[in-house]
């Protein structure tokens, strides 16, 4: 959500909706914020096919491994363009980093730490499958450029975001 409202901010003409595999908590139900909001089933996006010109997967698909193929396939369908922001290993170092990381992101939500994440290899092998081809490809994303402990333990070339098309 908070990715989506900063594009809606910068761009107030942008019509957005997010979905998730969660539930709303009922407490947010009544926030304008979450009003966008719309669960899933992890399969199937509730959306019209071409419903949307981009859709957006951030830190999403290593967490479906056997199923982000169909995940990829499935935001193809509703949207002309899929952005994925995500994250590679470099080997068991990285692995083990990000799998901290995926830990304390997630805990309390019931989220599963992947046991690996992509390579370079294996997100083009999975994007060629799903039938998208890479438009636009950029790893080493400095994320956390303001916090030296950060920066000095996570190798920002273990982020990437990628742009695709059928």
């Amino acid at each position: 959500m908070t990715i989506a409202e900063n594009i809606a901010t910068a761009r107030p003409n942008i019509q957005w909706s997010c979905t998730d595999i969660h539930p709303l908590p009922p407490q947010l139900g009544d926030s304008v914020k979450w009003k966008k909001y719309r669960p899933f089933d992890g399969r199937n996006l509730p959306f019209a096919t071409a419903s949307f010109d981009v859709v957006m997967l951030s830190d999403v698909l290593h967490h479906c491994m056997p199923q982000a193929e169909d995940l990829l396939r499935e935001a193809n369908r509703v949207g002309k363009y899929v952005i994925v922001k995500d994250h590679y290993e470099c080997g068991f170092f990285s692995r083990q980093i990000l799998r901290v990381m995926d830990f304390i992101g997630n805990y309390g939500y019931g989220v599963e730490v992947p046991s690996h994440y992509f390579t370079p290899e294996t997100f083009a092998a999975i994007c060629k499958r799903a039938g998208l081809r890479t438009k636009i490809h950029q790893a080493g994303i400095d994320l956390y450029a303001d916090f030296p402990v950060l920066k000095f333990l996570l190798n920002k070339n273990w982020q990437f975001i990628a742009v695709l098309e059928k």
